[in-house]
C-alpha cells in the first residue's frame, strides 16, 4: 500500500465514522423524547460521542482532504468554478448545455 492509498483510506475511514456518529445523534434523542428524565444523560452522551468521535474524524478528514488535493501534481484536476457548475450557470442566467 502506498502512502497515497494509506491516507485515502484513512480519510474514508474518518468519514464513515463522523457521518455515522452524526446519525447516531438522531436516535439517541428520538429515544430520549419519549423518557423525558433521560433526556440529560442522552444529551450527554451526544456532547461525549461529538468530542471523542465526531470532532476528531471530521478534523482527520479536513486534513486528509487537504493532503491529497496537494499530493495530486501531474494527474488533472478537476475545475470547480462558478460557471462550469449548473447552479453558477443558473445563478448567472446563462443557458444550460443541455
Amino acid at each position: 500500500m502506498t502512502l497515497f492509498e494509506g491516507v485515502k483510506f484513512a480519510h474514508v475511514v474518518s468519514a464513515i465514522v463522523a457521518v455515522g456518529t452524526n446519525l447516531t445523534y438522531g436516535l439517541i434523542m428520538a429515544r430520549s423524547a419519549n423518557q423525558p428524565e433521560h433526556e440529560r444523560f442522552a444529551l450527554g452522551v451526544v456532547k461525549t460521542l461529538d468530542r471523542s468521535l465526531a470532532n476528531p474524524a471530521y478534523g482527520l478528514l479536513l486534513v486528509t482532504g487537504i493532503w491529497m488535493v496537494l499530493r495530486v501534481k501531474g494527474r488533472r484536476r478537476p475545475r470547480i468554478g462558478r460557471w462550469r457548475t449548473a447552479p453558477g450557470r443558473w445563478a448567472s442566467g446563462s443557458p444550460s448545455s443541455s
